[in-house]
């Protein structure tokens, strides 16, 4: 969000430049080089490097008097130069007037960083094509957590489904935060159908007898609310179908941490 207003507040600026002479143009040319934590770089209609901001010398490393004359490719990795990537990057901003992307970037010394950008066209009053400006943030960190929070979650569906018993979770309000492959199976469910819906309301609704089940009185409810563990044997669980699923083995309710309850289901043998 905070990168998305500053990308609005340097196009207003420009626009701003555009319209006011030669003292907006000097404001607008303080601004740009004022963005430190983004790299800012003007583009000819031939995508050469026109203009190189200090962020920009921050980030790739070369300086402006080095940068300034070179072909816009001086940024992109050899792979992605050989792919025609920043061809398509270029096709897309005059298309649409704005081309984003996350991709890995090459900085002098040959290192390479992960980074959010924007490459957008610059046209006159009439429509002709003037250039373009690109703006892009180093989000490195932020792209190896994702990768990394990736991994863990495939690590823990690939477990979870490995398991032969059924396992869910549940937030602090009853609702289903995932499952596994032998929950879906026994109760008929799709995983949409499960996760951030109520459980208890869809399949733990009634008891044997027919009489309604209260959620307050539910043990995942209750480990998932007040921190209430339980070791439950014999509950009937409801099947998509209406037809019911009798546990005939313990099964373990528990508090995981502040963010809900787990329980573990074995089916009927």
């Amino acid at each position: 969000a905070s990168q998305r207003y500053r990308i609005d507040e340097f196009q207003m600026a420009r626009v701003e430049a555009e319209r006011g002479g030669r003292e907006s143009e000097e404001r607008f040319r303080r601004f740009v080089d004022g963005l430190h934590d983004y790299a800012v770089i003007f583009l000819d209609t031939d995508s050469r490097i026109v203009r190189w901001n200090s962020g920009a010398e921050a980030l790739f490393g070369w300086t402006a008097d080095e940068a300034i004359g070179r072909p816009g490719t001086l940024i992109f990795t050899p792979e992605d130069v050989e792919s025609g990537e920043h061809k398509k990057e270029i096709h897309g901003a005059i298309e649409t007037g704005r081309a984003e992307d996350e991709r890995w970037h090459v900085r002098k010394s040959g290192e390479r960083f992960f980074a959010s950008g924007i490459l957008t066209a610059l046209r006159d009053e009439s429509g002709e094509l003037l250039g373009f400006t690109k703006i892009l943030r180093d989000i490195t960190r932020r792209h190896y957590a994702e990768v990394e929070r990736e991994r863990l979650l495939n690590e823990r569906h690939a477990l979870l489904d490995s398991a032969g018993e059924g396992i869910f979770g549940v937030d602090l309000h009853g609702r289903c935060t995932f499952v596994n492959a032998a929950v879906t199976d026994m109760l008929g469910f799709t995983v949409d159908e499960l996760i951030g819906h109520d459980i208890h309301a869809l399949a733990h609704h009634h008891r044997a007898d027919g009489t309604p089940y209260p959620r307050e009185e539910c043990p995942v409810f209750k480990a998932a609310t007040i921190g209430i563990g339980a070791r439950v044997t014999g509950e009937l669980i409801w099947r998509k179908d209406g037809s019911s699923l009798l546990t005939n083995n313990s099964r373990t309710v528990k508090k995981l941490r502040r963010s809900g309850a787990l329980q573990r289901k074995w089916p009927t043998k």
